[in-house]
């Protein structure tokens, strides 16, 4: 005969086991879950960053690129470290799954990012001025040498080569910032003498007028001159033969 009373017990036993097993599945996987909400976590951070990085400082992105790329890997290693423990059934609550170094890294990679931001925009304003330094230079060239070439035009060929030794030099100034920005080079290593040129023009100004007007002085005896006749005065009224003779009658009564 079949003891039924013992064999419920096995079974309800057996159930027992099962149901005991599958909820430790279930907290097996829930305690896998929870560690993974912590690499999503940190993924979600990283991605964040390098967003911030990308649309906040456009210009530096790229010099930060492979710190955000290392600080990624880093997190999958220690990701497929968990998965590992996991298929291997030895993950238990105890596990270390530390991001500390790479929170601090993602943090301070955002950080450096701004000011080195901040930093290029802050360069870029000073080449802007070094090159509205030098337009207003030239623009004073241009001016300085229309005048010449205009109002001293018979002692203008005597200033054409300090003139244009001044456009040469503002070339060369031009020229060193065009460089200096191509390499990404800082500003505040330029040194420009616009000064000097300025002085310069203004000498070459005053000398070029004061030179015309000696020669115009020297010319001016030589230049033919003009005689101014007299003003004519025409009497008021024309007399007639009557008021004439009249006249004469007697002035000769008069004799």
């Amino acid at each position: 005969t079949v003891d039924t009373k013992s064999l419920k017990t096995e079974i309800d036993a057996t159930v027992a086991e099962a149901k005991a097993a599958q909820q430790a599945t279930k907290d097996y996987q829930a305690l896998y879950a929870a560690f993974e909400k912590q690499v999503d976590l940190m993924r979600s951070e990283i991605d964040e960053t390098e967003s911030a990085v990308s649309e906040e400082c456009p210009n530096v992105a790229e010099n930060f690129a492979t710190r955000l790329a290392d600080v990624r890997t880093r997190v999958n290693v220690k990701a497929e470290a968990l998965k590992e423990a996991y298929d291997n059934g030895t993950l238990t609550a105890d596990y270390v799954l530390d991001f500390t170094s790479e929170q601090k890294e993602v943090k301070l990679i955002l950080s450096e990012a701004l000011k080195a931001q901040q930093a290029y925009d802050e360069n870029q304003k000073a080449f802007a001025e070094l090159n509205a330094t030098i337009a207003a230079v030239r623009s004073k060239y241009e001016d300085t040498k229309a005048y010449v070439e205009g109002k001293c035009t018979h002692v203008a060929a005597d200033y054409a080569a300090r003139i244009e030794a001044v456009a040469d030099a503002l070339d060369t100034m031009q020229q060193t910032v065009d460089d200096a920005m191509a390499q990404g080079g800082q500003a505040a290593d330029i040194s420009l003498d616009v000064k000097t040129l300025s002085n310069e023009l203004d000498t070459i100004r005053e000398e070029a007028m004061n030179a015309e007007k000696l020669y115009q002085e020297k010319a001016a005896p030589h230049l033919p001159k003009t005689s101014t006749p007299l003003p004519c005065r025409l009497p008021t009224s024309i007399p007639t033969s009557r008021t004439l003779w009249l006249k004469t009658s007697k002035t000769f009564s008069a004799k």
